[in-house]
Formats: C-alpha cells, sequence, structure tokens
C-alpha cells in the first residue's frame, strides 16, 4: 500500500484509492506502513533541522520559508495517512492498535510545538546577539549586563545529541 505522503494523493478519485486500500490491507500492512510514515516523520525533521540552521547560519529567510512550506505539507500528508490507518485499526476491531496509533498522533503533535518553540527561541536568541551594538548613553558604560557585546555574533548553540534529546 503506498502512501499519499509519497504518491501525491490529492483529488477525490485518489483519496477513493487511498482509503479503499487501507480497507484491503492487512493489520501487518497497516502497522508497516505506519512504521514507514513514522520513518519518513524522522527524515522530514532532519531536512527541517538541516534548514534552520543553514537560516541561522545565512540569514536566508527566503529560503527557510519555502523549507518551511514543503516541511509544513509533508507533515499534513503523512497525520491524514496516520489518521486513515487509524481508522483502518479500527474497523479491523483493533482498538488497541488505534490507541496506540492515536497516542503516536498526540506525541509527534507535542514534539512539532516543541521544535517550533525551540526555533522561534534560538531564533530570536541569534538575532538579539547579532544586533548591531548601539552607542552607550552620555555617561553610560558599554558593558550593559547582559554578557555580551552587541555586534558580535554569539555561537549557535551546539544541538544536544540524541540521547540528550530523549531526556
Amino acid at each position: 500500500m503506498a502512501s499519499s505522503a509519497s504518491s501525491g494523493a490529492s483529488d477525490p478519485s485518489q483519496e477513493d484509492d487511498h482509503k479503499h486500500a487501507i480497507e484491503e490491507s492487512t493489520i501487518p500492512e497497516l502497522v508497516s506502513v505506519l512504521n514507514h510514515l513514522q520513518e519518513q516523520r524522522v527524515q522530514i525533521y532532519r531536512r527541517w533541522e538541516e534548514g534552520f540552521r543553514g537560516f541561522l547560519q545565512g540569514h536566508d529567510l527566503m529560503l527557510f520559508r519555502h523549507t518551511c512550506s514543503n516541511v509544513t505539507a509533508l507533515f499534513v500528508s503523512i497525520s491524514k495517512d496516520i489518521n486513515d490507518i487509524e481508522e483502518g485499526f479500527k474497523k479491523k476491531d483493533r482498538q488497541d492498535l488505534a490507541t496506540l496509533t492515536r497516542e503516536i498522533q498526540g506525541l509527534e503533535k507535542q514534539k512539532l510545538q516543541i521544535t517550533t518553540q525551540r526555533q522561534v527561541f534560538l531564533t530570536s536568541w541569534f538575532v538579539d546577539s547579532s544586533a548591531p551594538h548601539q552607542a552607550p548613553a552620555a555617561g553610560g558604560c558599554h558593558g550593559h549586563g547582559h554578557g555580551h557585546a552587541h555586534g558580535e555574533p554569539r555561537p549557535i548553540p551546539p544541538k544536544l545529541d540524541e540521547e540528550e534529546e530523549q531526556k
């Protein structure tokens, strides 16, 4: 069974074919497709992270917006496919697998929110640290207490190891 994330199912006849394929699939086939879709999510997160790092290093906002647009479309497509698989589990009286699939979707939603918050934080941190140096007010001093000199960009924080991200 091909997922619509990879086949680009967008018109109604393709969506009907997709739903029919799910209905005709066995439980092991649905589990296999679910696993494949989760692997695709991992690859999409990697591309998104690479695009974000490139944005921080090169400030190419248009390229990063394009990356975000592509990533969003892929995540939406995969999410729809996984929702269909959840329904397939329900129709095959496998509420246990449907519940597990729903929990996976909830965790993926949480991961997406956290990843987005992290990127917003790092972007504001990086932009603030790259702001041009402001001339001190009359009688003021150059240091103003928050640990860096304006105009000297802070290094990008190192990416956490896989093990650290899991904690």
